[in-house]
């Protein structure tokens, strides 16, 4: 078996990495974690982006994505917030 992410999956993987170190930056996570701030324009990069329709059907508007896709996306997510919460610039 082949379990390495497809040329879709990487690109969203690369895509979503480009808008988390623009947007998630470690003073943003930082600041989201110490003063009560919801994370509006982490929020709204997640909606244009598309990445909160992928669980759901085409049918209702959704992306209709496999499990190992939405992994792809939710990886780079991870990645950033932890390193942000550490105080560290996400690799």
């Amino acid at each position: 078996m082949n379990f390495s992410f497809t040329e879709e999956q990487n690109l969203l993987r690369d895509s979503a990495r480009a808008m988390l170190d623009r947007v998630a930056t470690p003073e943003y996570i930082r600041r989201c974690d110490v003063e009560p701030h919801y994370p509006y324009e982490l929020y709204q990069a997640f909606v244009e982006m598309g990445l909160l329709r992928m669980p759901f059907p085409e049918s209702v508007g959704g992306r209709d994505a496999r499990v190992t896709t939405i992994t792809a996306g939710r990886s780079q997510m991870q990645r950033n917030l932890i390193a942000g919460l550490l105080g560290l610039k996400a690799k």
